[in-house]
């Protein structure tokens, strides 16, 4: 079943965006909250660094991405911190480039993915604020990010995760 693309929302108004999917402005995420030290952290060389050790990253996961994926019926799917893509390309591969979202706090992972997998939505964005409309995908999942936020953080981004989900 194909589905719309999902609406990415503005942060701080009532009013979604349709049609092409386009960032919030940036003034708009800045006003919503400050960065964390965490967030700070990963957007920065530090991140950059951790995306220069991952080009490696989706060794290992094409048998359970497979497996998994061939048991759900997917039209589309979003995962909060893809990095460079390592899950995303059996993602990609399984409901399509075009209906697969990747968000990420660093510049460098988001562009390392839009070369590997081509055609794939790489949105630059907080964990605690997706741009996107309630219920817009199939399939929401973070891999290694929860860990990162901290206890005041995580009932957020769990929130975000569960608001962008249809299941």
């Amino acid at each position: 079943m194909r589905r719309a693309a999902p609406r990415r929302v503005e942060r701080g108004t009532s009013r979604s965006m349709r049609g092409t999917p386009r960032l919030a402005s940036r003034a708009v995420a800045e006003e919503a909250a400050p960065q964390t030290q965490l967030e700070q952290l990963w957007a920065g060389d530090f991140g950059d660094d951790y995306v220069d050790r991952n080009f490696e990253a989706e060794r290992g996961r094409e048998r359970f991405w497979r497996e998994l994926l061939g048991r759900l019926e997917l039209a589309d799917a979003l995962e909060v911190g893809c990095n460079v893509g390592g899950n995303l390309r059996w993602v990609a591969e399984a409901v399509g480039p075009e209906r697969t979202h990747g968000v990420d706090l660093n510049r460098k992972a988001l562009s390392v993915l839009e070369e590997r997998v081509p055609g794939v939505s790489a949105t630059h964005a907080r964990a605690s604020e997706l741009p996107f409309a309630d219920a817009s995908f199939d399939m929401v999942f973070t891999m290694g990010v929860l860990i990162h936020q901290s206890s005041e953080q995580l009932p957020t981004v769990m929130a975000e995760v569960v608001r962008c989900s249809r299941r």
